[in-house]
């Protein structure tokens, strides 16, 4: 999420001429990580993330909320918006105890699609 956000606030930043200010837009994110499925069929989900985002911080900071449809579903879940902040002091604690809780279900995916080369 660093370098997307210092990516986005350097270009905003040159493309106004106000380099380095500190009113700049704001970035938040919606994401949906899917597997097997168009994805056009998850923009309404998208859609709510991204709100769910933005009224996280008032779209006063950078936000991100997400979803993994194949652990939490296609149906918006309750995982709260995190800030640029608190996802660098949470993301690699929460990454890994989700990834552990969820191993079975990939354990089970993998054995069922060998035949995938990742």
């Amino acid at each position: 999420m660093d370098t997307l956000l210092d990516e986005f606030t350097r270009r905003v930043g040159t493309a106004t001429g106000n380099e380095g200010a500190d009113w700049l837009p704001t970035l938040s994110a919606g994401v949906v990580l899917h597997h097997q499925r168009p994805l056009f069929q998850f923009t309404d989900l998208a859609k709510t993330l991204l709100r769910r985002a933005k009224v996280h911080t008032r779209g006063e900071a950078a936000s991100l909320a997400w979803q993994d449809t194949t652990r939490d579903g296609t149906r918006a879940g309750t995982r709260p918006a995190l800030t640029h902040a608190e996802f660098n002091a949470h993301q690699v604690d929460s990454y890994l105890a989700e990834r552990q809780a969820s191993a079975p279900a990939a354990e089970h995916w993998s054995t069922r699609h060998a035949d995938i080369n990742y």
